[in-house]
C-alpha cells in the first residue's frame, strides 16, 4: 500500500495508526530502561528506627521478574522494520516526518545510555541501523550530531560506541556529513 506511487490520496488514517503503535514501542522502551537501570535506590534504605534506637534496613520487594532483554531486541527489530518502509512518503511536512522521527530515536538514545545495553552485540547493531535509517532516509544528521554530542558529554562510557557509530554512518550508509560535523 505504501509502495502505490499511484495512490494520491491521504494517508491520515495510516499516519494516525502508526503514530499510536510507535508512540507504545516508545513508551515500552523507555519505561523498561527507566526499571532496568542500576540506580542507588535499588540499594538497601535505611527504614524508621526501631525501638532500641536502632534503624532497620527496609529492601524493597521485587516483583515477577520480565526478561527485558529478549523484548527489547524485538521491540527494535520492529523498529528497524518499520524505517526499511520509507514512511516519509506519508508525511508531507518536515515538522510531522522529525516528530515521528524523534518518537523512534529518543528510545534509542536512551538505550545508548546503558552501558550492559552495549555489551549485547546484537542490541548494539540494531540501534547503529535505525540511526543509520534515520539519517539516511529520514533527514536526521543534524538532530544526530546533536544528540551524540550530547551523549559524549553526559557519558564517558560512549566514547567508543559513538565512533563506532560514525564508522558505521560512514562505511554501511555512506553518511560522512555527521561525522564531519562530530568532529568539528
Amino acid at each position: 500500500m505504501l509502495a502505490d506511487a499511484g495512490h494520491q490520496g491521504s494517508f491520515d488514517d495510516e499516519k494516525q495508526v502508526l503514530e499510536m503503535y510507535m508512540f507504545l514501542l516508545h513508551w515500552l522502551i523507555v519505561t523498561a530502561e527507566t526499571k532496568v537501570m542500576p540506580s542507588s535506590d535499588d540499594a538497601e534504605a535505611p527504614g524508621p528506627a526501631a525501638a532500641g534506637g536502632k534503624k532497620k534496613k527496609v529492601t524493597k520487594k521485587k516483583t515477577e521478574e520480565w526478561e527485558w532483554t529478549a523484548q527489547k531486541e524485538k521491540a527494535l527489530q520492529v523498529m528497524e522494520s518499520l524505517l526499511e518502509l520509507r514512511l516519509g512518503r506519508i508525511w508531507h511536512m518536515d515538522h510531522e516526518r522529525d516528530n515521528f522521527i524523534s518518537v523512534f530515536t529518543k528510545p534509542i538514545y536512551i538505550i545508548l545510555e546503558g552501558k550492559e545495553n552495549l555489551k549485547d552485540a546484537t542490541i548494539t547493531a540494531l540501534v547503529y541501523n535505525i540511526i543509520g535509517l534515520c539519517v539516511k532516509l529520514y533527514n536526521h544528521g543534524f538532530t544526530a550530531t546533536t544528540s551524540i554530542m550530547q551523549c559524549l558529554s553526559y557519558f564517558e562510557h560512549l566514547a567508543e560506541p559513538m565512533a563506532d557509530l560514525l564508522g558505521v554512518l560512514y562505511t554501511k550508509y555512506d553518511e560522512s556529513k555527521v561525522t564531519e560535523d562530530v568532529l568539528r
